[in-house]
């Protein structure tokens, strides 16, 4: 028979006591229990299975109580105890027993070990013989960015930057804009409540608030002519299709809204979604798959991105370079302060960039820019690792279908950086959520899950691409307890 031996649990309750010493009366309540759990998981899950652990849990419970209560009475000296039942009511959460201490919120932790350096950030290659750039420890835990419950009562992060540019750890060069953090927090503020369904549709958004801050600038592009002015006129998208006419009226965001960061810059300014002054049917960003417009503006901020990088006039050791994420360098471009990489006016680079980009579609979709569809060029690529390079099989391995989204949207369909031979080629979606999931936290069993391209990752099995449609169309399935239907079972006999 196993026995929890006295002394171990007298110097947990030891440890809990240090835990709560008056010292540490600076956390939160939230950092307090974290300690608090990680130490009482690890050792209960070792005693679990001892003889008599109940009791011993139950006294451990008790003490642990007592001893939270006693640290937050040292935190609110003078404070009485029904403000306090106030200031840290009872979980009204199914399955927590009555009296449980809990803290109501929500955490962004940012995880990992960063180097901290003598000198230097690391961006580039440094002499290492004077280890005047060694590294010198690393910051981790509470060192990193941390966000406890904020005043909105949610978090959100879609890979743009987590902590503001003064921070005293240094977390990175480059950071991608913030649009589509953006996005989703206008959807949020769309309501006040939002269910397992409204969560399910804000992961297929593809609204672009990249694209719809550089329409504003590209629309003030005089008139092109020939094939270059009807794609304009798409843009546009008003009766007459006339192009270059489109002002910004009183109210409409500045360029220098659009929240792109140049050289040296730290981190990227954001701007709302809508646009007052625009009109009603303007196209304004949607990355539909049935729409000719992501195409043609995709296409055309590649070969834009690529003509300024490519000048002859560019500074000594510019010329060619990829200057950090794309869209944040175009962004910052067509802004007052990056006009210089263009000479001080962008609407030559930019017509020309436009003819050359709708040519090379041309070439591939056909003259008619309207017959034109960003799902034939944009397809989500789901190659096997191994076998994709090798003939015959890499094809039959393959899955791709045509999907809506790219880089700047909610439903994310990153490109490749491979531009090919002609501006139509390089739109493959290879970067995007294979796998989704919405958590019903009250509710598990109400849980959305899906994963692409299908259930089994076997290439030849028949259920290796049954997902694909459903998780480019947003569907999604349940893993409760019960299935909705059984189409086969399996019995194991030994």
């Amino acid at each position: 028979v196993t026995l929890i031996p006295k002394e171990k649990s007298h110097r947990l309750r030891e440890r809990i006591k240090r835990l709560c010493r008056r010292y540490r009366t600076g956390l939160s309540l939230h950092d307090l229990l974290r300690d608090l759990n990680w130490l009482l998981r690890g050792w209960s899950a070792f005693y679990r299975h001892a003889w008599g652990a109940k009791r011993v849990f139950c006294s451990v419970d008790y003490y642990a109580w007592w001893c939270v209560f006693r640290w937050i009475r040292k935190k609110h000296q003078h404070v009485s105890i029904r403000a306090l039942k106030a200031m840290y009511p009872p979980s009204k959460e199914r399955g927590v027993r009555r009296g449980q201490w809990h803290h109501e919120g929500v955490t962004l932790f940012v995880t990992g070990r960063v180097p901290l350096r003598r000198a230097g950030d690391g961006a580039a290659p440094a002499a290492g013989a004077d280890g005047a750039h060694d590294w010198v420890g690393f910051a981790s835990g509470t060192q990193l960015p941390r966000i406890v419950d904020p005043p909105s009562g949610r978090l959100v992060n879609a890979n743009e930057r987590v902590a503001p540019a003064d921070f005293p750890v240094f977390l990175g060069r480059d950071w991608y804009g913030g649009w589509r953090a953006a996005r989703i927090r206008t959807l949020l503020a769309g309501s006040d409540r939002h269910g397992v369904d409204d969560f399910v549709a804000m992961q297929r958004d593809t609204r672009s608030d990249y694209a719809a801050g550089l329409l504003p600038v590209l629309r003030r592009l005089p008139p092109l002519p020939g094939l270059a002015g009807r794609a304009q006129a798409l843009l546009a998208d008003r009766p007459g299709g006339e192009p270059g006419l489109d002002r910004p009226t009183e109210g409409r965001p500045a360029a220098d809204e659009l929240g792109g960061p140049g050289p040296g810059q730290r981190g990227p300014g954001q701007r709302g979604p809508e646009h007052p002054g625009s009109r009603p049917g303007a196209w304004e960003g949607d990355m539909a798959m049935d729409l000719p417009q992501p195409l043609i503006f995709n296409a055309w901020m590649r070969r834009f991105h690529d003509a300024v990088l490519t000048a002859p006039d560019l500074p000594e050791g510019l010329a060619g370079t990829r200057a950090g994420p794309e869209a944040e360098f175009t962004a910052f471009v067509l802004s007052p302060a990056g006009a210089q990489w263009c000479g001080g006016d962008c609407t030559r680079l930019l017509g020309n960039s436009l003819a050359a980009a709708m040519a090379g579609l041309a070439s591939r979709f056909g003259p008619d820019p309207a017959a034109w569809r960003w799902g034939a060029a944009h397809q989500a690529v789901f190659a096997q690792p191994l076998l994709r390079a090798i003939p015959v099989l890499g094809g039959l391995t393959t899955a791709r279908i045509d999907s809506p989204g790219d880089g700047g949207t909610i439903d994310r369909g990153e490109m490749a950086g491979d531009r090919g031979e002609m501006a139509g080629a390089g739109f493959d979606a290879v970067h995007g959520p294979s796998y989704r999931g919405v958590y019903d936290l009250a509710d598990p069993d109400r849980s959305r899950f899906v994963v692409a391209p299908g259930q089994s990752g076997n290439p030849v099995s028949r259920h290796a691409r049954d997902f694909l449609a459903r998780w480019r169309d947003g569907g999604t399935i349940t893993l409760g307890p019960v299935p909705d239907r059984v189409s086969a079972t399996l019995r194991l006999v030994p």
